[in-house]
């Protein structure tokens, strides 16, 4: 169901192609189309009926209209950031733009990467980037070093607090990601 709502006051409810015909009466005054399932959109506000502030979502949130209803808060939203699943009524979301959408994904992507990389050294009893001399990695940063390609794999010489390498065979500064820990090397048993 599709509502338009003129500046005199006039209300106008229907189905989308209804509302449509009724705004081409209007010399090409247009409506938006109705928000829909698989919709990505924006939290634009956070004011309720009861007059209380939602504290459970931010303003400019980007999610995804997940199943809407007949009822005064129709949209089911799931928020892209963590998954959390919330519903909303008219007016409190907006369609949001590709580029939202794809600043959104790629945020949601690397947090995804780095907690599984943080899980892989927590499952070998490490702290997060904690990179011991002797471990197989895999160069994901060459900063520039002659000699060593992203994508190169190479031995652990030395290690950083902050998670960076310099490699055992040229001595290069390197960033990295985890293969094998040195624990783990049948050669070193």
């Amino acid at each position: 169901m599709a509502k338009l709502t003129l500046t005199d006051g006039t209300i106008f409810e229907g189905t989308t192609e209804e509302i449509f015909a009724i705004t081409e009466r209007f010399n090409g005054v247009k409506a938006e189309e109705a928000l829909k399932v698989g919709d990505y959109v924006t939290v634009t506000s956070l004011g309720m009926s009861t007059g209380f502030r939602r504290s459970d979502v931010s303003l400019g949130d980007i999610g995804k209209i997940i199943e809407i209803d007949r009822s005064k808060v129709p949209y089911r939203f799931e928020r892209q950031s963590d998954g959390f699943v919330t519903w909303f009524a008219e007016g409190k979301l907006t369609r949001a733009t590709d580029e939202e959408v794809a600043e959104t994904k790629s945020l949601v992507k690397k947090a995804a990467k780095e907690s599984e990389l943080t899980q892989k050294f927590t499952q070998a009893g490490r702290k997060p980037n904690e990179y011991r001399m002797g471990d197989i990695v895999v160069v994901t940063d060459n900063h520039c070093a002659g000699g060593v390609s992203v994508g190169d794999i190479v031995e652990v010489g030395k290690a950083h607090a902050d998670g960076s390498i310099f490699d055992a065979k040229h001595g290069y500064m390197l960033t990295v990601s985890p293969i094998v820990f040195v624990e783990s090397r049948l050669d070193r048993n």
